[in-house]
Parts: C-alpha cells; sequence; structure tokens
C-alpha cells in the first residue's frame, strides 16, 4: 500500500477551529506528497435583499471575494512553505453538506478533513451526515487536537468493515515511520442464551474470547502488516453498549486516532456506518476519529446529495 491521499478537501468555518483542521491538512498533506488541497467555506443563509443588489449589484461578488482572502490569508499563515501542494480555496453559498459532498463527488477527493467544536452540537450533526454519504475517506478533528498518528485505536467487532480499517492504519502507521503502533481492539459479547449450554456467563465469556481471538487471529493472517506492530486487546462488552468499550480504552490509551470502518452505498438501506461509528461521532469530543471507506463506494450519491 502507498500514499493515496492525493487530493484533500478540507472544511472551514472562519472560527478558530480553522488552525487545527489546516494543520492536520498540511500534516496528511505532507506525509502522502499530496497534489492538491481544496479549502472549502460554505456561507449559510445567504441572500441579499433584491432591492439592496440593485443599488449595490457588486456586493455579493464583493462578499465572497473577501471570505476567500481571509481564507487564503489564514492558511498561508499557518501552513508550512516546504509542504509544496497546490491550494484551491472555494467559496460556496447554501447548505454546508450538500456543498461539501459534491465537492468530494466532483473533484474525486480522497479525504476530507472537518472540524468539531467542542461547543457547537451542529458540527457534531455535520460530521455525521458527511461520514454517512462522503464517497471518501474522513477524518474529523476535536478543536485543539494535535496531527499526530502514532497511536492507532482500531476497535473490531469482526464485520465486513474491519479488514478496510486495519489496512488503511497498517498504511498510516507505515508512513508514520517505526515508532508507530496499532492497538486492535476486539470487542465480544455474551449471546442471550447462553445459559442452555449448561456454562456460567463467566464460563461463556471465556467461549466468546477465544472464539474471538481466533477470528483476530485469522483477520490479521490475511494482512500486509509492513512489519508494523499491531498490539490486539479483547474486551467484554457487558453492557450491549460497545461504545463504552471504545471510549474506556481510548481514555487509557489516548491514541492520536480512531480508526472505523463504513460500508458503501446500498441501493436497499441508507445507514451507511457501523452502530459504533455512529455513537462514537456523537459522542467524542477528545480524540480524532477517521471513517475509512474504499474509494468510489458511495457510486451514485449525487442522488442522495439531492435529498439533504
Amino acid at each position: 500500500m502507498g500514499k493515496t491521499i492525493k487530493r484533500i478537501a478540507v472544511g472551514l468555518d472562519m472560527t478558530n477551529m480553522d488552525n487545527t483542521v489546516i494543520k492536520f491538512a498540511e500534516f496528511v498533506a505532507k506525509r502522502n506528497d499530496s497534489t492538491e488541497v481544496y479549502f472549502i467555506h460554505v456561507i449559510k443563509n445567504h441572500k441579499f435583499p433584491e432591492e439592496l443588489k440593485e443599488e449595490f449589484p457588486n456586493i455579493e461578488d464583493k462578499v465572497f471575494e473577501e471570505h476567500e482572502r481571509e481564507m487564503r490569508e489564514n492558511v498561508e499563515k499557518i501552513w508550512d512553505k516546504k509542504v509544496d501542494t497546490k491550494k484551491i480555496f472555494l467559496v460556496k453559498k447554501g447548505k454546508i453538506a450538500r456543498n461539501l459532498l459534491k465537492v468530494l463527488d466532483v473533484d474525486n477527493i480522497d479525504l476530507v478533513i472537518i472540524g468539531k467544536s467542542t461547543s457547537k452540537e451542529e458540527r457534531g450533526l455535520l460530521a455525521q451526515k458527511i461520514a454517512r454519504l462522503a464517497n471518501c475517506q474522513l477524518l474529523i478533528v476535536p478543536e485543539g487536537s494535535q496531527p499526530k498518528f502514532t497511536k492507532l485505536l482500531v476497535p473490531i467487532n469482526h464485520s465486513d468493515n474491519d479488514k478496510i480499517a486495519l489496512e488503511k492504519a497498517i498504511d498510516i502507521a507505515r508512513i508514520s515511520g517505526p515508532d508507530a503502533e496499532i492497538i486492535c481492539q476486539n470487542i465480544f459479547s455474551v449471546p442471550t442464551g447462553y445459559h442452555y449450554t449448561g456454562k456460567s456467563f463467566e464460563e461463556f465469556a471465556e467461549v466468546m474470547k477465544k472464539n474471538t481471538e481466533k477470528k483476530y487471529n485469522v483477520l490479521v493472517s490475511q494482512l500486509n502488516t509492513n512489519g508494523v506492530k499491531i498490539t490486539p486487546i479483547f474486551s467484554h462488552d457487558k453492557n450491549d453498549d460497545p461504545i463504552d468499550e471504545v471510549y474506556e480504552l481510548a481514555l487509557k490509551i489516548k491514541p492520536d486516532t480512531i480508526l472505523l470502518g463504513a460500508k458503501g452505498l446500498s441501493t436497499t438501506t441508507a445507514l451507511f456506518l457501523s452502530s459504533i461509528a455512529e455513537r462514537l461521532i456523537q459522542v467524542d469530543t477528545l480524540f480524532p476519529i477517521r471513517i475509512v471507506r474504499k474509494k468510489g463506494d458511495n457510486a451514485g450519491i449525487m442522488e442522495f446529495i439531492k435529498k439533504i
């Protein structure tokens, strides 16, 4: 696996949150030799009264020019000039999610980076919407977090999404250097009706753990780890809420990023995230989250964009 993040899209909202997002974009671009970074700001509720436009016919253009100038100044202030990546600045108007998703589709973006403010519920809702519908990878960065990809947490429950999340983690760790480590958290639970086996709860939990260990070994045997260290951890979900196990471990080991796999677009469902990904995006305010899906999995996404 090589450096696959060639085109990056970055959502900016013209607040202090932008500083964090720009730093992450520069960090990723530098390590992947990215060729282009699209900085996008969407002006919401943008509507000038007709009488004002008649009196000042260029006012809308002036507003867009001013926003673009502010974006450029802020990016250039933070961006390392040694990172020679082409920067493209786009100012749009209307709905944020719809405009972002259109850029991702039209400009063949590999990774979109958006911020998540600890004080704005709306940012979490936007992140969730983009995570469901983006046709590329998504990196959600909490306000004030630092770009670093040395310790990666990959929670898995042995679904179809686990392999792509681990493959991307290996790719990132390999680029990050010899000190990089992947912690693979295997989550298991005891099914209802275990007592019919004649075993106690604790005994059946041990059976489930051993089965999970076997599944993990099979999964890892299918991967080219490229010498990257992967440490397995087996977490018993006793409360039927795996997000508690994920966050408890995250608070303990303090990962630089949490990676989760996502399915592509289906003709039969509009839900493209696992329950773990959905909930983690909702509650997390501390750790960057990377949603991984195969490029182009959400084929036909423009039909869904029209509905949001």
